[in-house]
């Protein structure tokens, strides 16, 4: 599975887009409804990602941030590569 739990951290490995997001969004919900703050997603070992992984990212920031919580991405070429495509500056996602 592309999205695993190791430590407390949510680790991204392989194909990360539409078909593994729902997955995703699911851990990250859960880490958030129990209190876990920061919750660090570590992104190294992605192969692909996709636009639907970069919207869960989105999400689950504002809603930690609404929280007073804190959503730690540690980002891979990949992951900043698709920011730049998408036009949106590394801070839209990671500050």
């Amino acid at each position: 599975m592309p999205v695993q739990l190791d430590q407390g951290n949510l680790v991204l490995e392989g194909e990360c887009n539409i078909d593994t997001a729902e997955a995703l969004r699911e851990h990250l919900l859960s880490l958030l409804q129990q209190g876990q703050s920061p919750i660090v997603v570590k992104t190294e070992a992605m192969t692909t990602v996709d636009v639907s992984v970069l919207q869960v990212f989105l999400a689950a920031r504002v809603s930690l941030r609404q929280r007073g919580g804190q959503l730690i991405i540690q980002s891979s070429p990949l992951l900043t590569r698709l920011l730049h495509d998408a036009g949106l500056p590394d801070a839209a996602l990671f500050s």
